[in-house]
């Protein structure tokens, strides 16, 4: 069962399926219900976020990615899906993209009166590298700052504060999913010096790809695995999925490898599955990793 049109819900908003909803006033400040159902919160359902990848600027990927595998999850299970469009490079620089993730989740679970129960992310590409930042976010966000005058800032210090509080009021997150994802630019590049071209046009300088990534950065609460704390939504985090195709053209395996040893040494609930699920714009659309996710929301029944 999903939503009817100009479907109310108990709070008083009335939404409707593949309604596109406000969070900004950009018009890519955007997120997607795919699928609604008010009673799987209540009930044993669960309600995915997904975040799209396109190397932090291609407009052509957009929260749409998700389309084929949003109406597989949503015929084989209770299943809400709900996708985030964010603002794109060159023409905003790290740390908006993630800005804008969090201010689209704390705008999801007040308009869908979701407080109640935790979300499950899933992000390819860039998307999962994002799922990455968000754990560690106020620190990313804070040595990002620390690289800006006052005037570069893009939003207010005090703006920064109160979406620090709203996040951690509304926003819980139990579960993620990570697919094909860019952890550590700094190897990247080592490896793929031609991806200097996209990397450079999201992040002001090569300090800040540096930071903006746990692997990579100097920071000791990053290094040290024993003074690694994760951010206020992720409390009850109880799995998370790093997931690569041994078809992915773009993105190398080490990347999966490097962040699956880094999450495990500091003792989070992380595995890996890899398998083929096709190149690297083809994992998103895969019904073979639609199935595998489906099998895993079961299990966690």
């Amino acid at each position: 069962m999903s939503l009817k049109e100009n479907e109310c819900l108990s709070n008083g908003t009335t939404i409707r399926e593949n309604e596109s909803v406000s969070y900004g006033e950009d018009p890519l400040q955007k997120f997607k219900i795919f699928y609604y159902n008010e009673e799987y919160v209540k009930d044993h359902g669960d309600t995915i976020v997904y975040l799209h990848g396109g190397a932090w600027r291609d407009p052509r990927n957009t929260f749409d990615d998700f389309d084929v595998m949003a109406k597989y999850l949503r015929e084989q299970w209770y299943t809400n899906v709900i996708g985030i469009n964010y603002r794109l490079s060159p023409t905003v620089k790290h740390p908006v993209h993630l800005l804008d993730v969090l201010t689209a989740l704390v705008h999801i679970v007040k308009t869908l009166n979701h407080k109640s129960k935790p979300l499950i992310l899933v992000g390819h590409s860039v998307g999962a590298s994002l799922i990455l930042q968000l754990l560690n976010y106020i620190q990313i966000i804070e040595s990002e700052f620390e690289l800006l005058n006052e005037s570069e800032l893009p939003i207010s210090k005090e703006a920064l504060q109160d979406l620090y509080k709203d996040v951690k009021e509304y926003v819980q997150i139990d579960r993620a999913y990570c697919l094909e994802g860019i952890y550590d630019t700094v190897q990247l590049l080592g490896q793929y010096p031609s991806y200097s071209s996209f990397v450079d046009e999201a992040f002001i300088s090569k300090a800040s790809y540096t930071e903006a990534f746990p692997l990579s950065s100097t920071s000791p609460k990053f290094n040290d695995p024993s003074k690694f704390e994760l951010a206020p939504p992720f409390s009850g985090l109880s799995d998370i999925r790093i997931i690569h195709s041994t078809s992915d053209e773009l993105v190398p395996v080490s990347q999966s490898d490097a962040v699956l040893e880094y999450l495990k040494q500091r003792n989070l609930p992380v595995k890996h599955f890899y398998s083929d699920f096709g190149i690297h714009d083809d994992v998103y659309k895969s019904e073979k990793l639609a199935h595998w996710i489906y099998l895993m929301l079961k299990a966690i029944m």
